[in-house]
């Protein structure tokens, strides 16, 4: 009898030092669960690095211009694809665009796509006009080696404004088109007698062609009657 006393004791001995040990190592993995999340977070998520800039308010346009960073000196997107104050047109937009800093008409940015892939980024405004307005889209592009591709019908390398109406209905006829082949910046500009009353506009920067194109100083003005 005494020793299976003894024996029981030591059973229930070592299966509580299991027990505080399994406590042990369950709390050391939560520390270390915890201490790792909170590095990946300070880090900015994986691949380490900062913590992605929160865009600053852009400056209120100049009189007669509706469009926001119109010449892509903002830009604290963490990928530098997609200026401030823009929006991608395509879910999948080309990986091969950014905010290039050592090309420019003014300031020291444009925006550049290598044309490998389609690309349009837009802005929406919000403005209301009267029947009669003159609606103009401008830009200054530039140009390397830029021809028209055989993958896409519309071939565009422009700036360009849809007019949306009061009514519902939508014109896309409304683009300033840029020279192809290799260029330094070229202006082009564009008007358009708004026939209906206008309750705002899209207005895009689309390059889809082959070659290379920078786009800078891009705007969009409404004169009213």
């Amino acid at each position: 009898m005494p020793k299976r006393k003894t024996k029981k004791r030591d059973l229930v001995g070592a299966s509580s030092k299991n027990k505080i040990f399994l406590l042990l190592f369950i709390a050391i993995g939560i520390f270390f669960t915890l201490y790792k999340l909170n590095i990946f977070a300070a880090s900015g998520g994986r691949g380490g690095g900062k913590v992605a800039p929160t865009p600053v308010p852009l400056p209120t346009p100049p009189a007669g211009e509706l469009l926001l960073n119109t010449s892509f000196e903002y830009n604290t997107d963490a990928d530098s694809r997609t200026p401030d104050g823009w929006v991608q047109h395509y879910d999948q937009p080309n990986k091969l665009v950014k905010v290039d800093c050592g090309v420019s008409v003014s300031g020291k940015c444009s925006y550049y796509v290598d044309g490998k892939h389609y690309n349009a980024i837009k802005q929406y405004v919000t403005y209301s006009a009267p029947p009669g307005s003159t609606v103009t889209v401008s830009g200054w592009g530039r140009g390397k080696d830029v021809a028209d591709s055989t993958s896409v019908a519309e071939g565009s390398f422009w700036v360009q404004a849809w007019i949306h109406y009061t009514d519902g209905s939508t014109e896309y006829g409304l683009h300033a088109d840029f020279d192809n082949g290799t260029h330094d910046f070229q202006k082009v500009q564009k008007s358009y007698i708004a026939p209906k009353p206008v309750e705002g506009f899209t207005y895009f920067v689309k390059f889809g062609k082959t070659g290379y194109a920078w786009f800078d100083d891009v705007s969009l003005a409404v004169i009213t009657p």
